[in-house]
């Protein structure tokens, strides 16, 4: 039965919101203002500095990404996203985190970003780092124009953990058997799903509840090596 390594993508394997950089190139195109693309800094470096993200800020930038391509053609933003990825995964992945994705990859095992953001971007960046695929929150469209509309949920929190088991269903993947790695609190349905879980950069409360859970916590820098904690044995656990 094959296994996989499951990834989130903001502030785990990328430095930040992977929407901030969307969000400039927009600005160069005439569809985000300044004061917009100065609210999507402030949401995007309060990101980074506190390793946590607001439900209002979340929703703020993913109520703006919708707006962005509402009434856009589809083709026009894959294109979008093929323009500015390769960018994204020069200038703002993780180094230690991206070395984990090639180490589950050399022992055979499907790797996927698991993320709020939007799934073409997701795809994109996921295909640059050589991943299995990506998992994302999906834009309606009609006839190859986005409606600006969502199709189901956010994928944030329990959505990932209902995602991830529709995945392991199809790929008849053994969760038990699976790695997840996430910055993130809101993760924790994705983080107690599997067997393996890592805490990337984690805030102190979740430090905390890893190492209460026993798992991996991975203190990671692309200025030096990365800092682990693994507990040995690792038993997975569910608690909160």
């Amino acid at each position: 039965m094959p296994a996989a390594a499951f990834f989130d993508l903001d502030n785990t394997v990328v430095r930040g919101s992977s929407l901030f950089p969307f969000a400039w190139e927009m600005l160069r195109r005439g569809r985000v203002t300044v004061p917009e693309l100065a609210q999507f800094a402030w949401l995007n470096a309060r990101f980074v500095a506190t390793r946590t993200e607001s439900v209002s800020g979340r929703d703020f930038v993913l109520a703006k990404a919708l707006e962005l391509v509402k009434d856009q053609r589809v083709a026009d933003v894959l294109d979008l996203c093929r323009d500015i990825a390769p960018a994204i995964v020069r200038t703002r992945t993780n180094l230690a985190v991206t070395a984990e994705v090639r180490r589950h990859r050399d022992m055979g095992a499907q790797t996927w970003l698991v993320t709020a953001s939007p799934l073409e971007l997701a795809e994109e960046i996921a295909g640059l780092l050589g991943m299995t695929g990506a998992l994302g929150t999906r834009a309606e469209s009609v006839e190859g124009v986005y409606t600006g509309r969502l199709v189901g949920d956010v994928l944030h929190g329990a959505r990932k953990a209902e995602a991830l088991t529709v995945l392991a269903a199809v790929e008849e993947i053994d969760l038990a058997h699976c790695w997840a790695y996430s910055d993130s609190l809101n993760d924790l349905p994705m983080l107690s799903l599997v067997g393996h879980a890592t805490v990337v950069n984690a805030n102190r409360r979740l430090d905390q509840v890893a190492r209460r859970n026993g798992w991996r916590v991975m203190r990671a820098s692309d200025r030096q090596a990365p800092r682990v904690h693994d507990p040995s044995p690792a038993v997975p656990s569910t608690r909160p």
